[in-house]
């Protein structure tokens, strides 16, 4: 049981770690900027690549259950998102909003997707 919840909380905020820290690093894209612009396309890419880790970690933690543990993670990544358009969308398009959804959670099931002993 404690497995389970660690791999879901792990995954989850690897998941959530990469977005969070465009705004640190300077690489948060402007809210008036056309969604195909760079920085938009950056957010984009690195929210992808945090959902790839966070299921591959997801995988890695829960191996026998792993599809079981990511759809829990996938939940969670849709109910934040609901949250945030409906009480603190920050100004971004809902176009970037869906498309950031979207790679979440397709990056998640990348992620899980992988073999749970290979690296990445």
């Amino acid at each position: 049981m404690f497995r389970s919840i660690f791999a879901v909380v792990l995954g989850y905020a690897a998941l959530a770690a990469g977005p969070n820290l465009l705004p640190f690093l300077g690489l948060s894209p402007d809210p008036a900027t056309p969604l195909t612009s760079e920085p938009v396309l950056l957010a984009l890419a690195v929210g992808f690549a945090a959902a790839v880790v966070g299921g591959w970690m997801t995988a890695l933690i829960a191996p026998s259950r792993r599809w079981k543990h990511i759809q829990v993670v996938v939940l969670l990544v849709l109910l934040a998102a609901a949250v945030k358009l409906l009480w603190a969308r920050g100004g971004m398009p809902l176009s970037y909003e869906i498309a950031a959804l979207a790679t979440s959670v397709v990056g998640a099931f990348v992620g899980g997707s992988l073999k749970p002993g290979r690296r990445l």
